[in-house]
């Protein structure tokens, strides 16, 4: 297993110090949150469990090597599948749904954006329900 400051140094970037264990309080200005900057849940009818997952990937740290990936059940909000990985690629993305798979089962239908990185899991969906 590789260590955290390895990777980073793999991709080029370095560790200055042990930082702040209450840095984020340097960055975050709490007296100016309000319920306004809260996120909401959007609100719509799923049948159940395993009918609807939601997936999406997060690039804010690509420069550091690190992807985020989860998939979302959409009825219960329960997140199947979260992985921190270094790259974007579509076996990546497949990979991690069919772990979530094996461990939820096999869902009615999946959604997310048209990038590159979901080609396969959308294949994969089809393969095995069919178009439609």
């Amino acid at each position: 297993m590789m260590s955290l400051t390895s990777s980073l140094s793999d991709c080029g970037s370095t560790i200055e110090g042990q930082g702040s264990p209450c840095s984020r309080e340097c960055f975050v200005d709490w007296g100016t949150m309000s319920s306004e900057n809260d996120i909401r849940c959007r609100t719509y009818n799923v049948p159940g469990p395993n009918s609807l997952w939601h997936h999406d990937g997060q690039h804010a740290l690509i420069r550091w090597c690190i992807v985020i990936h989860g998939f979302i059940d959409g009825y219960s909000r329960l997140i199947t599948g979260l992985l921190a990985s270094n790259n974007n690629r579509a076996q990546t993305v497949l990979d991690l749904f069919l772990l979530a798979t094996a461990i939820y089962g096999v869902l009615s239908r999946v959604r997310g954006d048209h990038g590159v990185e979901n080609l396969l899991v959308a294949a994969w969906m089809e393969a095995y329900h069919g178009e439609g």
